[in-house]
């Protein structure tokens, strides 16, 4: 059986803090952890540095940055690549940021997945949808799902990567 979890969630710097702001409200604050590269000192940070550090620390890395899709740079590692949330947008246009993450994240908060599922996954987010990557439970294999909002369900992503709840 799975049970939710709260998602650790870290900012990197090119996040527009206007937008990390929105999930420091009660609502979020109930239903995640977060914290930023503001916040924690690293400004100035290369990426390598902030991969490292939500790998350290348990964290979901959240940015603008497209580097992070890079599989030869930051590859699938077998439950030791932290989960990886890419936000297509530029940094100027805060509310569409924010608005594409909120939906990812309802989604995601609905979904009862095994402790370590945001590990050894990246979220693509655009206006459009979402490209969801990461390994298969049982095979382990890299597998890649489009998932569309009111389309996509929990019962479709726990299929394709192979998670079935007991509930």
């Amino acid at each position: 059986m799975f049970i939710k979890h709260k998602p650790r969630l870290y900012f990197d710097e090119n996040f527009p803090v206007e937008a990390i702001d929105h999930f420091r409200s009660p609502y979020w604050k109930k239903r995640l952890w977060i914290t930023s590269a503001g916040e924690q000192g690293h400004q100035g940070q290369s990426d390598r540095f902030h991969y490292s550090y939500c790998q350290r620390h348990g964290y979901t890395l959240v940015t603008l940055d497209d580097d992070f899709n890079d599989d030869r740079l930051y590859p699938f590692t077998h439950g030791k690549m932290p989960g990886i949330i890419i936000i297509k947008a530029k940094s100027a246009d805060v509310v569409r940021i924010a608005n594409m993450l909120v939906t990812l994240l309802s989604f995601l908060l609905r979904l009862p997945f095994p402790k370590g599922f945001l590990a050894e996954t990246k979220f693509i987010v655009a206006q459009n949808g979402v490209v969801m990557r990461g390994r298969h439970s049982r095979t382990r294999q890299v597998k890649t799902l489009r998932v569309f909002a009111g389309i996509t369900t929990a019962r479709d992503v726990r299929s394709f990567f192979g998670y079935y709840s007991t509930t």
